[in-house]
This record gives C-alpha cells, structure tokens and sequence, in this order.
C-alpha cells in the first residue's frame, strides 16, 4: 500500500510539473508562431538569391536562441 501511495504522490508530482512547464512554454510557443509568419511573408518578398541567404541566417540565429530557451526550461524542470 506505501508503494502504491509513493507511486501515486509521483505521478501527482510528475502532473504538476508538466502543468508548469506547458505553461512556462506558451510564451515561447506564441514567438514561435509569430516567427513563422514573419518566415512566410518574408519569402514572398525576398528575390533575389543574397537577401534570402540573409534572411536564412538572421533565422538559423532566432531557432538556435530558442532551442536554447527551451533547453534551459527543460533542464531548471528536471532538477
């Protein structure tokens, strides 16, 4: 009965830290979403072979910013 107890007060810990960590997500979730339109509407407008080059960079930097931020969340959530 202790085992199962234990096994029940971890699962409840486990919820609550998932519940935390969606909610510590939604912000970057929501740049995200902002940063893919700006990718769709940049490519519309980006002609010529150097401007989407640049453009390909300056978000190769913004997606390793946020694989980072992400990381770190799940790194402070973990321990």
């Amino acid at each position: 009965m202790k085992n199962l107890h234990q096994r029940e007060t971890a699962l409840q810990n486990l919820q609550a830290q998932m519940r935390d960590f969606e909610m510590s997500v939604e912000p970057l979730q929501d740049w995200l979403n902002e940063t893919e339109e700006a990718v769709q509407e940049s490519s519309s407008r980006l002609h010529d072979l150097t401007a989407k080059k640049q453009e390909l960079h300056r978000l190769q930097v913004q997606y390793i910013g946020l694989f980072f931020m992400y990381y770190t969340l799940f790194l402070i959530l973990i321990y």
